[in-house]
């Protein structure tokens, strides 16, 4: 149940209680209900937030070091408390990530960069944990199409230095192959393995064959789009 006052909110005359009166406002005996008080911050934002920069900077010291012993004292009802908001705005939180990641994406690299850099050896451990302890999580998402796809680009970059510009769209129980260079045709994994061992891009002759295969693979895989 509620606990209840005799008091009104100054704004709207509503009775204030633990549900529409925030502990910041009971604190400073400020008699303003939530609703009202959201009014106020939208009616006055500019100013506010100007007001609260200039008073961050002229105290910004004490306020750091505020932060620090706040944060040490309630650690985990902070950790709870952010757990309970990262549940609650999953969807939210993962928009304004990838947005923000679109935005900063060079930003992003250098700082990922220098992170791993300062934190190699935690990274690791926790990378091996990780693996131990989630290998049926893992194996699933080795069968995804995202994988696979992720797992072609990485090798082609890392083993051979080539560029993935596929012809034609992924399906399930393909092989990427390159016809040259540069792209890339999927083509059935069957077909694919026939020919392991048997071509190589920097040799154009032995890639007559498979090169002939793929190329009549997409122009069935076009007409079959252009029938249905």
């Amino acid at each position: 149940m509620a606990w209840i006052t005799s008091l009104k909110c100054i704004k709207c005359d509503i009775i204030l209680t633990d549900e529409n009166w925030l502990e910041s406002q009971k604190k400073i005996k400020r008699y303003v209900c939530k609703e009202c008080n959201k009014k106020i911050y939208l009616e006055n934002k500019d100013e506010i937030l100007k007001d609260r920069k200039n008073y961050y900077i002229q105290n910004k010291s004490s306020i750091l070091i505020y932060q620090e012993k706040y944060r040490k004292k309630h650690s985990e009802k902070i950790k709870q408390r952010d757990k309970k908001y990262r549940r609650d705005n999953k969807d939210k939180l993962k928009k304004y990530s990838n947005n923000w990641r679109k935005e900063n994406s060079l930003l992003k690299k250098t700082l990922d960069k220098k992170y791993y850099d300062e934190h190699k050896d935690k990274i690791k451990i926790q990378t091996k944990k990780y693996r131990i302890t989630n290998k049926d999580k893992i194996n699933q998402y080795k069968q995804t199409r995202h994988y696979k796809e992720l797992k072609i680009k990485h090798q082609n970059k890392r083993n051979r230095e080539l560029n993935t510009i596929p012809l034609n769209k992924w399906f399930e129980g393909c092989e990427g192959h390159h016809i040259d260079s540069t792209y890339i045709v999927y083509i059935p994994e069957e077909i694919h393995r026939q020919f392991y061992g048997l071509h190589r891009v920097s040799d154009p002759i032995s890639m007559i064959s498979i090169n002939h295969i793929s190329l009549f693979f997409i122009m069935q895989q076009n007409i079959k789009e252009i029938l249905k």
